[in-house]
């Protein structure tokens, strides 16, 4: 699931610069791969708790208890906060489109021609038709 993340990582930076709108899913996309690895490697975890006794003549019997490390606890982090960053340039590409696309540098107008080649067809028809 990590390097599905990653893949969809480097994909979400190169929408940004086209689309924020397609970069904010792909961010929230990547986090959500990032979350199901953790599910994943949670639920497949054993729930007995794993406990390996150590005898040590000086202190005494030890035991060893393994937990979740620290790359678990970043990937969760990491996934949460993705989620959240995407679905908040989501929200603000629906509220402010054009002061967002300013700050990704993004020209709105530059396929405006392409999109809508049916009305520039439409007002050449009817102002020379009639």
């Amino acid at each position: 699931m990590e390097w599905t993340a990653f893949c969809c990582w480097i994909i979400a930076n190169i929408l940004f610069f086209m689309n924020p709108r397609l970069g904010a899913y792909m961010t929230m996309i990547m986090g959500g791969f990032m979350l199901v690895g953790n599910i994943l490697w949670a639920s497949i975890r054993n729930f007995n708790d794993l406990v390996i006794p150590f005898d040590n003549h000086e202190v005494g019997p030890v035991e060893l208890e393994p937990h979740y490390g620290w790359c678990f606890w970043l990937n969760m982090v990491a996934g949460l906060i993705s989620v959240l960053l995407g679905f908040a340039i989501f929200i603000l590409d629906m509220v402010i489109p054009d002061t967002l696309a300013t700050f990704f540098g993004v020209d709105v107008l530059k396929d405006y021609e392409e999109f809508y080649p049916v009305i520039h067809c439409v007002t050449h028809f009817i102002t020379h038709c009639f």
